[in-house]
């Protein structure tokens, strides 16, 4: 009843045509080539974190989303990095602003989702000289 008061009618095409895509198993072919994609980027994201980042920052487990987070264990300053990154192309968000507790830790939040293995290395390489220059 909501519906119909709400909306009187959905466009038949549109469903019909959606219908028989998630039939002919074309959506489920789409989410496992994504999360292949997915997994590359995030197992390149990790792999170079822990390779060249592990005196700065220390990975958050997590196995949902298109973002790794990371503490700080290190004094340099987040807002630092991610301005000096964001001069260079490299957008990273804050951790602390995700905090509903006044308890607040320190740290970076890389998203992946958009991004390019090649771009990821090559993000990594660049923002590997930031901490150099910031510790």
């Amino acid at each position: 009843m909501a519906k119909q008061l709400s909306d009187l009618h959905s466009p038949l095409l549109a469903q019909a045509t959606l219908a028989k895509f998630i039939q002919d198993g074309y959506l489920a072919k789409h989410i496992r080539k994504l999360h292949k994609i997915y997994d590359q980027r995030r197992q390149c994201l990790i792999a170079g974190l822990k390779k060249s980042f592990s005196d700065w920052l220390q990975p958050i487990p997590s196995e949902a989303g298109l973002h790794i987070a990371t503490f700080l264990t290190s004094d340099i300053k987040s807002n630092a990095v991610i301005d000096e990154a964001a001069q260079q192309g490299i957008f990273l968000f804050s951790l602390e602003h995700f905090y509903a507790s006044s308890t607040v830790k320190s740290g970076l939040i890389f998203g992946y989702g958009t991004i390019e293995v090649e771009q990821i290395n090559a993000g990594l390489d660049v923002l590997r000289k930031i901490f150099s220059e910031n510790e």
